[in-house]
């Protein structure tokens, strides 16, 4: 009888001691799998590694270029006419023209004789750029063509034959002479004289004269580059090299 009772006692102290246990709900026993790859959570995207390579530079534009052209010099007579003229320039007509005497009163040069007539068409020259002589680009000078004339007997003017008129708007390079009482005045004792620069960047003989048809031959009849003729005038950058035309291209 003692035996049965000393095992009941124990089992009645065992369910005493469970009961003492927590009254919650059972924790859980988490058991981490040691083989699983411990997950990390990305707070930020990495950001990219930076190349080693240089990232390369826009290509210049062709406004960071300068093209420098130079001329073979032409063969036309340019350099005799440079050197018979006091100014060289090329311009643009600004005007019809008006006229003017060449022949002046004695006692007032300010005025025109009123007995003798020698008259020019007078025009507005503006320059655009000055070959020979002082002037700047945008400087005026009168440029007088002789037009037509009277003496003090006769009844009617005698038009000049060769006079023909530069067209407004229109660009010409002209060698002339200064007159020697009005330093702004220049004529065109100096013949040929006149040439017209067109769009195609050539000079070509203005002139109505038959005798200065021929002047510079079939070169001249079929236009010169104004650069050659600026290179046989020995003038500005055309005037660089004797070679051939060619482009060459400079950085700054």
């Amino acid at each position: 009888m003692k035996k049965p009772m000393m095992i009941a006692l124990a089992a009645s102290l065992l369910l005493a001691l469970t009961a003492c246990g927590p009254t919650g709900p059972a924790a859980e026993l988490v058991t981490e799998d040691p083989t699983a790859s411990p997950e990390v959570t990305a707070t930020a995207e990495a950001s990219a590694s930076p190349s080693l390579e240089p990232t390369p530079s826009p290509a210049a534009s062709d406004g960071d270029k300068e093209t420098v052209t130079t001329y073979a010099p032409s063969d036309a007579g340019f350099d005799d006419l440079y050197s018979q003229a006091d100014i060289v320039v090329l311009g643009t007509v600004m005007d019809e023209g008006k006229e003017w005497n060449q022949i002046r009163d004695l006692n007032d040069l300010s005025k025109e004789s009123t007995e003798i007539f020698e008259m020019d068409m007078s025009y507005k020259f503006q320059v655009d750029e000055c070959l020979k002589g002082s002037y700047k680009k945008g400087d005026t000078i009168q440029y007088n063509l002789y037009y037509r004339s009277k003496g003090r007997n006769d009844k009617d003017f005698t038009m000049i034959s060769t006079f023909l008129a530069p067209v407004k708007g229109n660009q010409y390079l002209i060698f002339v002479k200064r007159d020697p009482s009005f330093d702004n005045i220049y004529y065109s004792d100096v013949e040929p004289h006149c040439f017209e620069l067109k769009s195609d960047k050539k000079i070509y003989l203005y002139i109505n004269d038959k005798k200065l048809e021929g002047w510079g031959g079939q070169a001249m009849a079929a236009g010169i580059e104004y650069g050659s003729a600026k290179a046989e005038m020995g003038v500005g950058a055309a005037a660089a090299s004797p070679s051939a035309s060619a482009a060459a291209t400079k950085k700054p």
